[in-house]
């Protein structure tokens, strides 16, 4: 009977031991895993932290993106810029010896000119921003603004090389939104000079005296002292270009010699006759090279 008993023991033994669980296993394990739920969730957070930081303190330099140019101003907002920039320096309509440009980059001009010293003033008109111009190898910076400062400069010109270029590179935030003002004039003692090399050449009249000028535009001049007779017109030209020349009444309704003339400081000379009632007036036009590039003189003598 006992050894019956004990072999019952023995198989109950055998088969419940693989189930039962020892005291403590279970909050061992519980605790096992509530420690690795706590390091994933920490690991999160420190992704969190550094996903977090990358957006707060942004990109580095060298990948962000420049920001997008402004758009380029219309053409009614860069003219208004352009009078102001040529109010700046001087320039006003109908001035010969400069001009605007509107939004410029690259060549704004070449031109020839008569060998000499030139003045040039420039100006920006613009909102800001600069613009870096290029004189004939000179180079300069100027600021753009509403009513921008005059930059002023000097160069000289000799026969072998005789052009003035100007070039224009905005910086991005000038580009498409300022315009350029400049006036490029001969130096007052060089225009002496060509008056000086005209008059020479045509010589002085005694009775009358002599007529001329630098040629900034077109010269218009009545004299009262002409009046009906026979006259010898002597008249001469020094600088660069042509001019064309025109003898008639004081409103030049009836032309009586119209001719051309080369600006190579040679004097000509020819007769001409005044009907009664006219006042000797003479109108010399420059051409385009002649514009600021040359003087004129004339004398009158009665035959």
């Amino acid at each position: 009977m006992t050894d019956q008993i004990e072999r019952l023991f023995e198989d109950l033994r055998a088969d419940t031991m693989p189930r039962i669980v020892p005291p403590g296993s279970a909050a061992a394990r519980g605790t096992v895993r509530s420690r690795r739920i706590r390091r994933t969730a920490m690991a999160g957070a420190g992704l969190a932290v550094v996903v977090a930081a990358g957006i707060g303190f942004g990109a580095p330099s060298h990948l962000r993106q420049p920001a997008p140019a402004a758009a380029p101003l219309p053409q009614a907002e860069l003219d208004v810029l352009a009078k102001s920039a040529a109010t700046q320096i001087g320039l006003h309509d109908g001035d010969r010896y400069g001009g605007t440009a509107t939004a410029p980059a690259g060549r704004v001009i070449t031109l020839k000119r008569v060998p000499g010293t030139y003045e040039i003033v420039m100006a920006c008109g613009g909102e800001a921003g600069n613009v870096a111009v290029n004189v004939s190898g000179n180079k300069w910076t100027l600021q753009c603004g509403p009513k921008p400062a005059p930059v002023h400069l000097t160069m000289t010109l000799t026969a072998a090389d005789p052009e003035i270029t100007l070039d224009a590179t905005p910086d991005a935030t000038a580009r498409g939104r300022y315009a350029l003002a400049y006036s490029m004039q001969l130096s007052e003692d060089d225009q002496k000079q060509l008056m000086y090399d005209a008059d020479a050449v045509v010589g002085s009249s005694d009775e009358f005296g002599s007529g001329g000028g630098f040629l900034a535009a077109d010269l218009d001049v009545r004299d009262e002292r002409i009046k009906a007779g026979k006259y010898t017109f002597t008249f001469s030209c020094a600088g660069e270009g042509w001019v064309k020349v025109k003898i008639g009444n004081s409103d030049m309704t009836r032309v009586i010699k119209s001719y051309q003339k080369d600006c190579d400081g040679k004097a000509t000379g020819f007769d001409v006759t005044l009907p009664a009632g006219t006042i000797g007036t003479v109108m010399v036009t420059p051409s385009p090279y002649a514009e600021n590039q040359a003087a004129v003189a004339w004398r009158w003598d009665r035959r």
